[in-house]
């Protein structure tokens, strides 16, 4: 699926987590994240998870 907005919070969404996968991935780009002109390096990655429920919206969505 794509192009479509996943609707909630972060705590709420980690706490319905049911699955973890064993495919981690972390991407090889430069992040960062910051404010007030001050930042500092963080990563980015997650393996594959199942979350038991999720409310999303969007345009289209096709096949289940």
């Amino acid at each position: 699926m794509k192009d479509v907005n996943l609707i909630g919070n972060g705590p709420d969404a980690l706490s319905k987590v049911t699955m973890l996968g064993t495919d981690l991935q972390v991407s090889d780009g430069i992040w960062t994240c910051g404010k007030e002109g001050q930042s500092v390096p963080v990563g980015v990655g997650c393996p594959t998870i199942k979350i038991s429920s999720m409310t999303v919206g969007g345009t289209a969505v096709q096949g289940r």
